[in-house]
């Protein structure tokens, strides 16, 4: 039966030594989040004494993998690495993401919610002036008559 051992310390980053908070720490073992450091950079976990290995990560920095020793106390440094990252914008339509350089122009959306409480004949008439760019116009002007979006 294996005993808990408890490790402490501080996350800072490598570059300027600022303590990093929100860095999540698992067992590598257990595959299992075991805890995550505070607004000062600290963390307290408690481990199986079998349980060596702890991998510390956070979003724009390399993952650190610690062997644990005798010490109970470790600082660790996480280097940057936001360079891996890549800029996204939510696309408006509600299901989708795309990289920011990759949108030409604008977009824009509408949901049934917005088109519910006005009384017109057609979805086209529902549209008209709701979104930037868009415009609608009849072919005729008999009830029933083609529309285009422009």
């Amino acid at each position: 039966m294996s005993q808990k051992v408890k490790i402490n310390g501080v996350i800072t980053t490598a570059k300027n030594r600022e303590p990093l908070s929100g860095v999540t720490i698992s067992s590598i073992l257990s595959g299992k989040n075991i805890g995550m450091s505070d607004s000062s950079g600290k963390y307290k976990v408690s481990i199986n004494d079998a349980d060596s290995l702890l991998k510390f990560y956070h979003v724009g920095y390399a993952s650190f993998v610690l062997n644990i020793k005798n010490t109970q106390s470790y600082n660790v440094q996480l280097v940057d690495s936001s360079s891996n990252l890549d800029e996204v914008v939510v696309v408006n339509i509600g299901y989708g993401t795309v990289r920011k350089e990759a949108i030409t122009g604008a977009v824009s959306s509408i949901s049934s919610k917005d088109l519910a409480d006005f009384p017109v004949g057609t979805v086209a008439d529902a549209l008209s002036g709701k979104l930037a760019g868009v415009s609608v116009k009849r072919t005729e002007g008999a009830p029933g008559a083609d529309f285009t979006l422009g």
